[in-house]
């Protein structure tokens, strides 16, 4: 499902879910090896397509997730759909 309240082509709302984005993460356990000292680490995650369909259904939410209103904004998409660099490294070889 695609959020589409920021957005004004299907291309930008699959930009946005595949961005990569911080995680949040609980580094606790690696403070007993530090010496009690929490670890400077960072670490990203990022959704990719592993195969990509020949036909794909989208589905737009169109919907406030806050007050539940519909979003009557246009959102526009091309006949054709370019996820080349949506794809895994291992897509794009095969």
């Amino acid at each position: 499902m695609l959020f589409c309240q920021t957005v004004q082509t299907v291309e930008d709302a699959l930009d946005n879910q595949f961005t990569p984005s911080e995680m949040d993460m609980n580094w606790d356990t690696l403070t007993d090896q530090n010496d009690g000292e929490v670890p400077n680490l960072t670490t990203q995650r990022q959704m990719v397509i592993t195969d990509a369909p020949e036909m794909l259904t989208i589905m737009l939410q169109r919907n406030n997730p806050f007050t539940g209103e519909k979003d009557n904004g246009r959102v526009s998409f091309e006949e054709e759909l370019d996820l080349s660099s949506h794809l895994s490294e291992e897509a794009k070889v095969s």
